[in-house]
């Protein structure tokens, strides 16, 4: 089960791949305004702060989006973005629960590569998406 936080108020709770399909289906019609989602697993650890220890953050416009996981990976702790193509004019920009997001210029990906990164957190408990190439988060 994963946690995902894209609209006001409470979390969608996301345990199929039916559940995942159709928040992103909803995100692609919401337009910007609702186009990215902070996704959790709350059966992972938590710091002590309170906070999950990590985290999947996705964009999904039509047919393009964007991935950024937060948190442990291969014996390390960072941040990372799912490697794509570059955009015609970077940054590439989102807008997320109130604020702009800029992701990297080379980080738009298929829409179905989204899906696939959110289908693989959830049934691997919140790790790290496999079958994308990853890159550190600039900055």
């Amino acid at each position: 089960m994963v946690e995902a936080w894209w609209q006001h108020g409470a979390a969608s709770i996301l345990s199929t791949a039916g559940d995942v399909d159709t928040m992103i289906d909803s995100m692609v019609r919401s337009g910007a305004d609702y186009s990215v989602a902070s996704l959790t697993c709350p059966d992972r650890p938590t710091l002590p702060s309170g906070l999950p220890d990590h985290e999947l953050r996705i964009a999904a416009l039509c047919t393009r989006g964007g991935i950024l996981y937060g948190g442990p990976a291969d014996g390390e702790d960072g941040t990372w973005y799912a490697v794509g193509t570059l955009a015609d004019e970077p940054p590439v920009e989102y807008f997320h629960l109130g604020k702009d997001e800029e992701w990297p210029a080379d980080s738009l990906v298929p829409i179905d590569l989204v899906r696939a990164a959110v289908k693989d957190f959830m049934i691997n408990g919140g790790e790290r998406p496999t079958g994308v190439e990853w890159r550190p988060w600039p900055g």
